[in-house]
């Protein structure tokens, strides 16, 4: 549970610094290659360089993964953005959110991981909850695949980390990161030349403090599910996030919640308690 609210308090940090970065950076694809480049450097620093490739069974399938992994990290932020331009923001954090269900269903279908009756009740609470707190009559008829792939990418993206631990040698958690954060950035480069983005002082100084929490959470869920079922850890960790983002929307951005989102939050932490029983 340490590492699975480290994780919580990481992912969250991003989000923070993603926030405060929205005023100055112009160039979102370069801060997130700065991102990335911080993510591989800690990477690199954890690993060493010298074990970027080693001799241990299950190394071509670590790399393989690994880079899948980093091109469904950068594919899904894209996605994400390009949905909140044309989608709006409301519809979109929904449907992001509820790729949760993508790893859960995975692990209980295929990996067999049966949570008991009072886990069940927290995930549907946490899933009702999160369709309350976005939920808009007056966008519903915006539901379109755009959203819907979303959620999908979203939740395969995921799911990556269950598969490593699943299928993958632990041993090798390390150069899974490294060779995830690797490729994010190569793609991430790719799309940045393409689209003749700058690199300004305000990308490297965001992009900085989003890596490290980037790569901190990636490490700390990957040690979560080493030791809790997925099927706890995923739900545990999008609302333990949701609820230590809206605290911190609270005191660092003075934002006000709405008798709606109180409710929301009351019956999310309701859903954190049940999961964790």
């Amino acid at each position: 549970m340490f590492y699975l609210i480290l994780a919580i308090l990481c992912s969250s940090s991003l989000s923070i610094f993603t926030r405060m970065s929205e005023k100055t950076v112009k160039n979102n694809y370069s801060l997130l290659a700065v991102n990335y480049m911080a993510c591989l450097l800690l990477a690199i620093f954890n690993t060493g360089i010298e074990n970027f490739f080693i001799q241990e069974e299950g190394m071509f399938f670590t790399l393989v993964l690994g880079i899948i992994n980093g091109f469904l990290y950068l594919y899904s932020l894209i996605l994400l953005q390009k949905n909140i331009k044309n989608n709006g923001i409301i519809l979109t954090s929904l449907f992001n959110k509820l790729g949760i269900l993508i790893p859960v269903l995975m692990s209980i279908l295929l990996f067999h991981e049966i949570p008991t009756i009072l886990q069940v009740t927290g995930i549907m609470i946490a899933i009702i909850a999160i369709i309350y707190m976005n939920y808009n009559k007056n966008e519903l008829n915006k539901i379109n695949f755009s959203l819907l792939y979303m959620l999908l990418m979203a939740g395969i993206t995921d799911s990556m980390s269950k598969i490593f631990e699943e299928f993958g040698n632990p041993v090798l958690s390390d150069q899974f990161l490294l060779y995830t954060f690797s490729s994010a950035l190569i793609f991430c480069m790719i799309v940045v030349f393409v689209n003749k983005q700058r690199f300004t002082l305000e990308e490297f100084k965001y992009g900085l403090c989003m890596g490290i929490p980037n790569y901190l959470s990636s490490k700390f869920l990957l040690l979560a599910l080493h030791q809790i079922l997925a099927v706890i850890v995923y739900p545990t960790f999008s609302v333990g996030t949701i609820i230590t983002i809206t605290f911190a929307g609270l005191l660092l951005f003075k934002e006000k919640m709405t008798m709606k989102q109180v409710i929301a939050m009351i019956a999310i932490m309701i859903s954190l308690v049940l999961l964790n029983l």
